[in-house]
């Protein structure tokens, strides 16, 4: 990480933060989930490194990039990832994005293919009907919660709590996440009712139209609820699928050498 370059670019509307492990190899982006910043991805990072260009953006309201008053819109993110991508001359990137960041890059894929090699998607935040049903109710209502109390805390007392109740995760995982937690938590931002019915990414509307190649990973216990594997699965058109089973949302803290293996493997493939 000595050697990682931390940087600003830029865009239309905001100050995007990103952190690049650079040298003359193939670029990949990784995209990074709700709350958490670009380099969460530390220890993919480290792996990728060794084949690729590895770009870490901070997302707008997260990490050191500017905060939006508009909040977290994932079009206005999509195109911010595409001006980064511009300004930094990176010619046809792959991208891997969790979560927030899957929903971003399928969105990306879809409405810019040619700016793209290939995506690889870790359980994506897709949204499956129009309106808010109870469980992002209930999700919101929890993380309202948790944001609260995580701003009265220091790092340190992060790092004990996530050591506790994600006692499969790596140390450096433990550490990346409270520091990104702590960042987003003194933005002094909230989720938002308004925004989590108006910012909607349904899985029928973008995946069946991803034309580069795509890899989806999908958590047994994650976000995405097991009724939908089947019509997820299904509405894919050029793109492999795999579940891990017993497996919660964060694929790559919880069952790291397979994430990265996978996703290696993969992209090895279309080459």
């Amino acid at each position: 990480m000595g050697k990682w370059n931390s940087d600003y670019v830029l865009t239309s509307n905001m100050r995007i933060h990103y952190t690049r492990t650079g040298g003359d190899k193939p670029p990949i982006i990784l995209l990074h989930g709700y709350s958490d910043n670009g380099l969460c991805w530390t220890r993919t990072a480290q792996e990728l490194e060794k084949y690729f260009d590895v770009i870490m953006p901070d997302f707008r309201n997260h990490g050191l990039s500017s905060v939006s008053p508009a909040g977290i819109v994932s079009h206005d993110m999509k195109e911010e990832i595409v001006e980064l991508l511009t300004i930094l001359g990176l010619e046809k990137p792959w991208i891997l994005g969790h979560s927030m960041g899957g929903r971003i890059a399928t969105l990306l894929a879809k409405n810019y293919p040619s700016l793209i090699k290939g995506l690889i998607l870790e359980d994506p935040a897709f949204n499956f009907s129009e309106s808010l049903n109870f469980r992002e109710f209930v999700i919101y209502i929890a993380f309202s919660m948790l944001l609260n109390s995580t701003r009265k805390r220091s790092v340190d007392k992060i790092i004990n709590l996530s050591k506790k109740s994600n006692p499969k995760w790596d140390h450096i995982d433990h550490e990346t996440w409270a520091l990104a937690e702590y960042q987003f938590a003194q933005l002094k931002q909230k989720p938002s009712l308004k925004g989590l019915r108006k910012d909607r990414v349904l899985y029928n509307d973008i995946l069946p139209y991803i034309e580069v190649p795509l890899m989806l990973m999908v958590a047994e216990n994650g976000v995405i609820l097991k009724k939908h594997f089947d019509s997820l699965k299904k509405s894919l058109n050029k793109g492999e699928w795999i579940l891990y089973r017993k497996t919660g949302h964060n694929i790559h803290r919880e069952n790291f050498e397979s994430f990265i293996n996978t996703a290696k493997d993969f992209i090895q493939s279309q080459f």
